[in-house]
């Protein structure tokens, strides 16, 4: 009997209850924060599962979580390094991080900079001087912004001939984890 106790208590405290009783969507409750749920990616699992194609590979950046995902994902736990940093740190140019990316069929990628943020301490981001190139690099002429809200950002791995092909690179969401100068410069 204490066990259901301490389960109905904690499934009143975290409002779960409201989704049984049908007084919130499944969706809403999953779109808002919660205690034990912190910086939602619902919203952005969702569209990718609307309007990402079959066949869709999906780099998790900063996010763990992608049990609601129709699509292949490549995660990291709060306890793992992130692979975006680790495949920056394996290669020398943006242009081998987009090859290495691409022979892993990974065809977008996914941040979650609130959760990001949250979670920055664990020291995910360590990127070194090196690291950080490569990804300025890549970042200027291998990725599109296919969608945002808030702090969640999807975006499209381009074609080796795409990115040879002159875009306006979307603003890089990783500079604030770049090595920084005495003057603040990364």
């Amino acid at each position: 009997a204490p066990a259901i106790v301490s389960l109905a208590l904690i499934s009143y405290d975290r409002e779960g209850w409201k989704v049984l009783m049908g007084k919130v969507s499944e969706a809403d409750y999953l779109s808002v924060p919660h205690s034990n749920y912190p910086c939602p990616p619902y919203a952005a699992i969702e569209w990718m599962n609307r309007y990402l194609p079959d066949g869709s590979k999906i780099l998790f950046v900063g996010e763990g979580r992608s049990f609601r995902s129709n699509h292949l994902a490549v995660t990291a736990s709060v306890m793992d390094p992130q692979p975006l940093v680790e495949l920056c740190k394996d290669v020398s140019t943006g242009r081998e991080l987009a090859q290495k990316l691409r022979q892993q069929r990974i065809t977008h990628l996914f941040l979650n900079r609130d959760e990001a943020l949250r979670t920055e301490n664990y020291g995910f981001f360590s990127f070194d001087r090196a690291s950080s190139n490569v990804l300025r690099d890549f970042w200027e002429h291998n990725v599109q912004l296919a969608w945002a809200s808030g702090g969640l950002s999807v975006y499209r791995l381009l074609s080796d001939e795409e990115s040879t092909s002159l875009h306006a690179a979307p603003p890089n969401p990783f500079l604030r984890w770049f090595p920084h100068d005495a003057a603040g410069n990364s």
